[in-house]
């Protein structure tokens, strides 16, 4: 069965909507709130979200699949109406609470990056560790190895500031000012 609405492992909890070519990303909360909105099915939506955010197997196939097109049809409808709704902006806390699962999603779609999320030695602070890959060798996709790494960034939870877009195309701003930039080229810094 090809899922319209996935959760890949090591994603840190967003989902992709996969339509039509296209692959979007949603937080898992912005997911539930969606399945709660446009699914009236209130027997088994429940059941459907939780299958799509966890890779369960709770429905059987014949309820997930018309529960699933149920929702990308009227998705389909509402981002018609309103694209901006598939764009986040994060400040504060709920940008510190939402970057490792960006980063994560943005990793596992570009293979250009890695994201590690590390401790100062007495656990006072949870560190971002960035690493820029070079593309990958035909060997290294082979073997299903990243790239080698050439450039790491730390990054202290505690001085993320911002962060706007979706998890496969995102600006990151710091306290300090410093702004960086992911998308379909890679990560670069202002």
């Amino acid at each position: 069965m090809n899922n319209i609405f996935n959760s890949p492992k090591g994603t840190g909890g967003t989902i992709t909507w996969n339509a039509d070519g296209w692959t979007f990303v949603l937080t898992n909360e912005h997911f539930h709130r969606l399945v709660d909105e446009l699914v009236s099915d209130s027997q088994w939506k429940s059941m459907f979200a939780l299958d799509v955010a966890l890779n369960t197997s709770l429905l059987n196939e014949i309820h997930y699949e018309k529960l699933e097109k149920v929702l990308h049809n009227k998705l389909v409808e509402k981002v018609k109406q309103n694209p901006s709704i598939l764009s986040y902006e994060f400040t504060g806390k709920d940008a510190q609470k939402h970057i490792t699962s960006f980063l994560e999603t943005y990793s596992y779609y570009n293979k250009n990056i890695s994201c590690d999320t590390i401790y100062m030695h007495d656990n006072s602070s949870e560190i971002i560790q960035i690493k820029q890959r070079k593309e990958q060798t035909i060997l290294e996709k082979l073997a299903k190895k990243l790239g080698k790494p050439f450039n790491e960034i730390n990054i202290s939870i505690n001085d993320v500031k911002k962060i706007k877009g979706s998890p496969l195309k995102l600006v990151l701003t710091l306290t300090s000012g410093s702004i960086f930039h992911f998308g379909d080229s890679g990560m670069s810094q202002e």
